[in-house]
């Protein structure tokens, strides 16, 4: 059974305070809840720990909130951004962005398609990070990544790997 919006909030209230790693710190550039609410529970099927962090509107980076944001973020292996691809990005998410490229080295991109199979055109920003997508590999969704150089690789093979 899907939860309901209110349900999905409390959701992710809890358990952004229940645990104290996660594999993915969920960034939402401001999507639909309910898409947002999708690529949440397809990570948590593949048992990946999510901390969700979704926008509802621009707000200003302050030194406080950086503070806060920086200490989340630290908890988290990577930061994926989950966007619709278009070229509006606020301050903050591309603070977001460069904080965790240089911290941990892994920020990507997760494309949100409205239409399937239509692939819009990735906006110079975003293009400088992997993009990851989901794929059917025997019966089972995976995550593959497509990095800037054009390889692709799984995801939990690079989470792990070592930046150079």
């Amino acid at each position: 059974m899907i939860p309901s919006s209110q349900e999905f909030r409390s959701l992710v209230r809890r358990e952004n305070t229940q645990h104290h790693h996660f594999e993915i710190y969920l960034l939402g550039g401001f999507l639909e809840e309910v898409f947002l609410h999708g690529v949440t529970l397809q990570l948590r099927q593949m048992e990946y720990r999510v901390f969700n962090d979704w926008k509802t509107k621009k707000d200003e980076l302050s030194i406080q909130k950086a503070a806060h944001l920086r200490i989340c973020m630290q908890h988290c292996q990577c930061l994926c951004l989950a966007t619709d691809l278009s070229p509006d990005i606020s301050q903050e998410i591309i603070w977001q962005l460069g904080f965790m490229d240089g911290q941990k080295g892994k920020p990507g991109i997760i494309p949100i398609l409205k239409e399937p199979g239509v692939r819009r055109q990735t906006p110079d920003l975003l293009s400088l990070f992997p993009q990851i997508y989901p794929e059917q590999t025997l019966g089972r969704t995976t995550l593959e990544v497509e990095l800037d150089t054009g390889q692709k690789c799984r995801f939990n093979q690079w989470l792990t790997e070592q930046n150079t």
